[in-house]
């Protein structure tokens, strides 16, 4: 139904493919959409970078205004895996024992904390300390 609407607005309304969005839940369907858009049309359907999944299109947005957001462009992204490997490396690279301290526990520490650290109030920077102590959550 959608990739018959996106055929049509092409073939029929003249609207430019790099003009659509469409935002599918995984890559496997983004691809097929554009491959039967591209057989409704009759040829395959160049410039298509609005059509992905919802992730893949924020990252796209994401990296033509990083600066906007105080990022580099090439910025990136690691899942949770990367994450607990990056931790493990600290850890080797401080010769800090990995029994005693868990890189999965301290990446959800972390976590957490950067989290906790969202919700503090925005205050000019002379004042930070006293709202930082005035928010200090307990350990769990």
């Amino acid at each position: 139904m959608i990739t018959a609407k996106i055929a049509h607005l092409i073939d029929k309304a003249g609207i430019a493919a790099q003009q659509i969005t469409a935002v599918t839940f995984t890559n496997k369907a983004a691809r097929e959409m554009k491959v039967r858009v591209g057989q409704m049309v009759g040829g395959v359907v160049e410039g298509m970078p609005w059509l992905g999944t919802f992730h893949a299109i924020c990252v796209k947005l994401l990296r033509r205004h990083a600066e906007l957001v105080g990022l580099k462009p090439d910025f990136t992204i690691l899942d949770v895996d990367d994450q607990v490997r990056l931790m493990k490396q600290l850890l080797a690279a401080e010769n800090i024992d990995e029994k005693r301290w868990p890189a999965r526990q301290l990446r959800g520490g972390l976590l957490a904390l950067g989290q906790r650290l969202l919700l503090l109030p925005r205050t000019p920077l002379p004042h930070r300390a006293l709202a930082q102590r005035q928010h200090r959550v307990s350990p769990r």
